[in-house]
């Protein structure tokens, strides 16, 4: 009876590690939450209802498409629209922000969460997460 005690808390024991190992295994395939700006969520939707009306594929003022992210980060005549990582070098930060800003043309100027947004996502590095 005591070899049996003994046999039942070794398997227990097994049991109990090997659902450890398990669940540890479970926990390395899980990425780590992406923590950053998400240009695709938060972004995107800004540069399409303030920047798209002139800036889109069939009339690239300025050259510049900010219809995709491709597009936006090839830039138009000037290709340093974002550089990653140097919002103080993007030249999409220098037309967005000041008393009077050049962009959006003839349209209210973005709000200041809005170029705060965009000026921490280009300082994370501007990634299409």
């Amino acid at each position: 009876m005591l070899a049996g005690r003994g046999v039942l808390r070794l398997v227990a024991l097994g049991a109990f590690l090997g659902g450890m190992g398990l669940a540890q295994a479970q926990d390395k395939k899980k990425p780590a939450p992406d923590t950053g700006i998400s240009y695709a969520k938060q972004v995107y939707p800004i540069l399409n209802d303030r920047c798209q009306p002139c800036h889109y594929a069939k009339d690239k003022k300025g050259g510049l498409d900010v219809s995709t992210y491709a597009a936006l980060m090839k830039g138009g005549k000037s290709p340093k629209c974002i550089v990653p990582g140097q919002p103080e070098s993007s030249l999409l930060i220098k037309d967005i922000v000041g008393k009077d800003p050049p962009m959006p043309k003839n349209a209210n100027p973005l709000t200041e969460p809005q170029i705060d947004l965009i000026t921490r996502w280009i300082k994370e590095g501007a990634r299409n997460n």
